[in-house]
C-alpha cells in the first residue's frame, strides 16, 4: 500500500501537441525565473524542454 502523500500517474502527456510558440514562451519564462544556468537546465529538463526551444526561428534570413 502506498503512503497517502505519494502521487501515482498512469498516463503521460507525450501525445499532446504543444505549439512551438507556447514552448518558446515557456522556455523564456523558465530562463527568467532561474537563478543560474544549472537551475535553468534542471527546470527545463523537468518540463521536457531544452533551451533551444526558446530561440525563435529567423524570419527572412536578412539582418538589420
Amino acid at each position: 500500500m502506498r503512503a497517502h502523500h505519494e502521487l501515482h500517474i498512469d498516463h503521460t502527456f507525450d501525445d499532446l501537441a504543444i505549439p512551438d510558440w507556447q514552448q518558446a514562451r515557456a522556455v523564456r519564462a523558465v530562463a527568467a525565473a532561474a537563478s543560474d544556468a544549472d537551475d535553468c537546465r534542471l527546470m527545463l529538463e523537468a518540463l521536457g524542454l531544452v533551451a533551444e526551444d526558446g530561440i525563435p526561428a529567423q524570419r527572412d534570413g536578412s539582418s538589420r
